[in-house]
């Protein structure tokens, strides 16, 4: 029976380590200004839509701030485009970007989730001394078996594209 919980417990633990990496490293690009000029550049986004790089790094940095509650919305952000000031954000746009707030919220409220289960289950394993071994057993094979998965459904669906 402790066998069984201490793997049970690891799995649990590895679980919520994992999304918090995964939830952390996503956070981490999209709050990099760098990431994002690299992108407009790739992409030319300056000569496409007429906006200055200095104006879409104006935008997005409003855009992530909206995101994470420092702005109330996205109206009044306005850029020079074809040498005209205009409201970057239509109405469509800031209500697509209500939906993308809700769930970059919700991400953040599971990383502060999973950072507590992570926490409790170590220190359940911590706690039954005699477990820690079963418990770091079940974390290492919990994530070898979750990033052999994820390569085995990378490889699929990049075969099917």
């Amino acid at each position: 029976y402790n066998k069984v919980f201490s793997y049970c417990l690891g799995i649990v633990g590895a679980l919520s380590i994992i999304f918090v990496i995964l939830i952390t490293s996503v956070e981490v690009v999209v709050y990099s200004d760098s990431y994002f000029q690299k992108e407009y550049s790739k992409y030319n986004i300056t000569d496409n839509t007429k906006i200055s790089q200095e104006d879409l790094m104006y935008v997005t940095n409003e855009m992530m701030d909206y995101l994470v509650d420092k702005r109330e919305n996205l109206d009044n952000i306005v850029v020079k485009i074809n040498d005209v000031n205009k409201e970057f954000f239509n109405e469509r746009e800031k209500a697509h970007m209500v939906d993308v707030k809700f769930l970059f919220v919700k991400a953040m409220e599971l990383r502060i989730i999973c950072i507590v289960i992570a926490l409790i289950t170590i220190i359940t394993a911590l706690w039954k001394n005699n477990n820690l071994y079963n418990y770091i057993k079940s974390i290492r094979r919990t994530v070898i078996s979750f990033f052999i998965l994820i390569t085995v459904l990378a490889g699929i669906i990049s075969t099917n594209f």
